[in-house]
């Protein structure tokens, strides 16, 4: 997706909050050992949500319904 389509408005392989994982092996070992995963990406968790989530609260919708009508 990154090389082939239009590519990511960020530095993914910075800002992802998570391990990117390449194989399956990769996957399973990430789900094998998800909390030793939180703990290590906590802060990176942590600084994405802040930088792109920080704002919803899941009522963006019921907003611009009260709004329009």
């Amino acid at each position: 997706y990154q090389n082939n389509l239009r590519g990511f408005y960020m530095d993914f392989q910075e800002e992802a909050p998570g391990p990117l994982l390449r194989t399956n092996d990769d996957l399973i070992d990430a789900i094998e050992n998800l909390d030793d995963l939180k703990v290590e990406y906590s802060s990176k968790y942590d600084a994405f949500y802040e930088k792109y989530c920080s704002l919803e609260d899941g009522h963006a919708a019921e907003r611009i319904v009260d709004r329009f009508f």
